[in-house]
């Protein structure tokens, strides 16, 4: 945000100011050459974290900064950024949105999220949300700087050196099912008080059996794989999509008012994935349901309770689909 005066203080006696780097070059990571972000819309509070950057040993030429999320992807696809420093709150965003939008761009970097107040809520808002760190602006100090920079490149280059099997879909490349309730999850947290809707619609196919049959599971495979790219370039920049188990797939939408928005939202991406497949010179049929749920965040339940209950009216939507419809094609339902 951007207050009249600046959220930092003064440090405590013998805490380093900028312009001072009592150990040198941190342990952990090259500051010469870090390139990192810095996504604030308050120009003094950016000027001060410049220098506690720079006094970190980073090269002024290698931090950039940004006050919206727009200017902010612009960085992102034009540079190389390692970390990304991100303020809480900047009207009318705020920094859990960027991290969304990176998330569904499929931008990998980590996160430190801060903020002028010392609330609780807002530091679990943000590790909920896959932020590595969160960080006081008033009792901000190069060390803790250095020390939340190095946390954040050691766990993310940890992370990355376990592969990804835990967080995308093998064969698909989506979101695996942990990697969504996850991502689902902060998505409701970071609605909270937000008069705000979340919305799923769940897909599931029939045709994978009949698939396997005629053409041997290397075609079913294929299959699963172009109905992951179908929903990968269906899902908006406010949606992430994933692949739950075997032949079911779902997505999750927050850019919508009320729950019938939803529903149609879902008639279109269904639509898009029960197209035929051309396998060899035989155009292959998908038989194809669909159930979307959708709820207003009140805050009332906990974010992972909510996340599943959404899930959970999306499965019962989906089993109505299947009755109504008598087969396995394209049928719908919609709870909310």
């Amino acid at each position: 945000m951007s207050p009249a005066r600046s959220p930092f203080t003064a440090t405590s006696a013998g805490a380093s100011q900028p312009g001072q780097n009592p150990h040198g070059h941190s342990a952990g990571f090259d500051p010469r050459a870090l390139r990192v972000l810095v996504f604030e819309d308050n120009a003094r509070d950016g000027a001060l974290i410049r220098k506690f950057l720079e006094a970190a040993g980073l090269r002024s030429a290698n931090i950039y900064h940004a006050d919206t999320i727009p200017s902010a992807l612009q960085v992102l696809r034009r540079e190389a950024i390692d970390l990304c420093l991100a303020d809480y709150y900047l009207q009318p965003h705020t920094g859990l949105d960027l991290i969304d939008e990176t998330r569904h761009l499929e931008f990998e970097l980590p996160f430190i999220v801060m903020s002028a107040l010392d609330d609780a809520a807002i530091d679990q808002r943000a590790l909920a949300h896959g932020a590595y760190g969160f960080l006081v602006k008033g009792e901000l100090t190069v060390e803790r700087l250095d020390r939340a920079i190095r946390y954040a490149l050691a766990s993310h280059r940890r992370e990355a050196a376990l592969g990804r099997g835990a967080e995308r879909d093998p064969l698909t490349g989506l979101l695996s099912r942990a990697s969504f309730i996850e991502s689902l999850t902060g998505a409701v947290a970071n609605r909270i008080g937000k008069n705000a809707m979340v919305g799923l619609c769940l897909f599931e196919t029939a045709a994978l059996g009949d698939i396997n049959d005629a053409f041997g599971l290397a075609a079913g495979d294929a299959a699963l794989r172009v109905l992951g790219q179908r929903l990968r370039r269906a899902k908006g920049p406010l949606e992430a999509a994933a692949r739950l188990d075997g032949n079911q797939f779902v997505l999750m939408m927050t850019d919508f008012l009320i729950a019938p928005h939803a529903a149609t939202r879902g008639r279109e991406v269904a639509a898009m994935l029960a197209e035929p497949l051309l396998w060899g010179d035989e155009m292959v049929p998908f038989m194809l349901s669909a159930g979307v749920s959708a709820q207003a965040v009140t805050g009332a339940e906990s974010p992972r309770d909510s996340a599943e209950r959404l899930l959970r009216r999306a499965r019962h939507a989906l089993r109505e689909a299947r009755t109504v419809d008598g087969g396995f094609r394209l049928g719908f339902a919609h709870v909310h």
